[in-house]
């Protein structure tokens, strides 16, 4: 059996991740991750958490001793990142997770679109995301970006192209009740 790494360590193989910097990103990026699994949405909201963990999680993420990055340094973080690249590592990630837990028969994954709280700016539309959600590990599987003034029906394309769908449960809104989404879950030996 294999050893599945640490989101820390996956992060810290970023190129980006090995420049000087005063928080080290793989942490950074390990601490918004784990803000949005506690049910944070938003930058804002990840900063809040973040300063409430500032006498637990300082030194597991590297960072100097009770300090933990402003929301300055979360938002510099993830316009580091591309959010493409950043969805992809995450969703390997979670892939492998998932994978390691043995059988994926029968366990589900919700597709759903959300409107990312905070992200409206007066420059642009809030990002709206359809995500791929693995029920019984509470992880994101994979993300893609809903196109400003179109629906998810769209996005579901490149979504399910990057998933393991073999012997899952697939669950979707009432509006991507499709054929055509039916039938590519069905393909890649999924149920709906």
């Amino acid at each position: 059996m294999s050893t599945i790494m640490s989101l820390r360590e996956v992060f810290a193989q970023l190129p980006d991740s090995k420049q000087p910097y005063f928080y080290p990103l793989d942490g950074v990026l390990t601490l918004i991750c784990l803000a949005m699994m506690c049910g944070c949405n938003g930058e804002r909201e990840i900063a809040r958490w973040s300063q409430a963990q500032r006498w637990t999680l300082p030194e597991r993420l590297g960072f100097p001793r009770e300090r933990m990055p402003s929301l300055g340094t979360i938002q510099e973080a993830l316009r580091r990142i591309p959010p493409a690249e950043l969805t992809q590592i995450t969703s390997e990630w979670a892939e492998q997770v998932f994978a390691s837990q043995g059988s994926t028969a029968g366990e589900g994954i919700a597709i759903d679109g959300k409107v990312v709280r905070g992200s409206r700016t007066e420059e642009q539309d809030a990002v709206h995301l359809l995500s791929a959600l693995a029920h019984d590990l509470q992880l994101v599987l994979g993300q893609v970006p809903v196109a400003d003034h179109t629906n998810e029906i769209g996005g579901i394309p490149p979504l399910l192209a990057d998933l393991v769908l073999e012997g899952r449960i697939v669950t979707v809104d009432a509006h991507l009740t499709q054929r055509k989404i039916a039938k590519t879950i069905r393909k890649k030996g999924g149920t709906t």
